[in-house]
């Protein structure tokens, strides 16, 4: 049997840990076993982590003191770094990796880097600048790398590993069949917040800067001027929630706002909605729209989002560069299409966003090393 240690995610309602609990969930075989590291502090996923019988081990975050977190993480792969046929890590940045160069030291035979991410210098310059020394030394010690897309892959790998062809795009794999749309559902739904005629606009996120809430909430704003019934849907939790909540209370929305937390029914408050809005100002790839899309909801987005996401032909883009009321305008066509809304579950398996095609690929990938 072969050990993989799998790092990153363990966050509620985070991208990479959706994409690792959708996906190695599906991975059962008695060839591989997997151990995961949780370097947030946050135990979440404990409980489900412990009934699939994978390891889970605690390292002490970054932000509760670097030496603290270094010390742990040398601690744990001295005492464990044996045990592994490989280590994956999973990241939204490269600012801390010091934890990929130890696991080359300590001489674990094939190290993963994938990128899950892009962003920019607007996050913070301390970690930009060492997320270019990371993404330097990373681009030499690591052995494979994937990325959610090109436009991470670009993000996190130096020129001449993306020249080389060696960044390899894995799909962010999610359960289509759960994201359909079914009219009755949808009243059942929508009823159930008590909602008839409105125009429902969405957005799924976490609450923090690159999710541009404080956009969302111009932008909906500026679209309830003309549409006084419309409601925004807000999934997610985060650190800049309550400034998000102190905006709408400042601009009279409160009424017209409904902010959900963290769900577990995403597909079905999906199908609630007419519009997602995903004015994002960097993403990987962003997860939530190949949700959105499989339940063929029309979404307007920002022109930063990868290439790849961009699948069914209800996706519209827009640069941020405009206004809030351009946005507002261009809300209001996609509203007034009259095009049936359909599921995109064959578009999107044929894209290759099918959660059994992408652990079948990871599945396949760890056996052969």
């Amino acid at each position: 049997m072969r050990k993989i240690l799998i790092v990153g995610g363990m966050r509620r309602g985070g991208g990479i840990t959706e994409f690792i609990i959708t996906n190695y969930s599906k991975i059962e075989t008695e060839e591989l076993n997997f151990d995961f590291v949780n370097t947030i502090g946050l135990t979440d996923y404990e409980e489900y982590i412990k009934s699939k019988k994978w390891g889970l081990f605690y390292i002490r975050p970054l932000k509760k003191g670097p030496l603290k977190h270094y010390l742990d993480w040398y601690s744990f792969l001295k005492r464990n770094h044996k045990k592994y046929k490989a280590i994956h890590f999973h990241n939204e940045s490269l600012h801390n990796f010091l934890p990929i160069i130890m696991a080359k030291l300590f001489r674990i035979e094939n190290i993963i880097v994938h990128a899950h991410n892009t962003y920019n210098l607007k996050t913070g310059k301390f970690k930009h600048f060492f997320h270019k020394v990371g993404k330097k030394c990373v681009s030499r010690v690591g052995d494979y790398f994937f990325a959610c897309s090109m436009n991470a892959g670009r993000f996190f790998f130096s020129k001449k590993a993306i020249k080389n062809d060696k960044v390899e795009v894995i799909n962010n794999g999610i359960e289509i069949e759960r994201f359909a749309f079914i009219e009755q559902e949808r009243e059942r739904i929508r009823a159930s917040f008590n909602l008839r005629h409105q125009i429902v606009i969405g957005h799924v996120g976490r609450f923090e800067y690159q999710k541009n809430h404080e956009f969302i909430i111009e932008v909906f704003y500026e679209f309830h001027q003309y549409n006084q019934s419309s409601i925004l849907m807000l999934v997610g939790m985060g650190p800049d929630e309550e400034k998000i909540k102190e905006k709408v209370k400042n601009l009279n929305l409160e009424k017209n706002v409904l902010f959900l937390g963290i769900r577990k029914d995403v597909n079905k408050i999906m199908e609630a909605m007419d519009v997602l809005l995903f004015p994002s100002i960097f993403e990987g790839l962003g997860i939530v729209l190949i949700e959105a899309q499989a339940t063929g909801l029309p979404c307007l987005v920002s022109d930063i989002i990868a290439e790849e996401a961009l699948c069914s032909p209800k996706i519209q883009t827009l640069s941020l560069a405009l206004s809030a009321k351009e946005w507002a305008k261009k809300i209001q066509v996609l509203v007034t299409d009259d095009t049936e809304r359909k599921n995109q579950h064959g578009l999107l398996r044929e894209k290759g966003y099918s959660s059994n095609e992408v652990s079948m690929r990871l599945n396949d990938f760890y056996i052969n090393l």
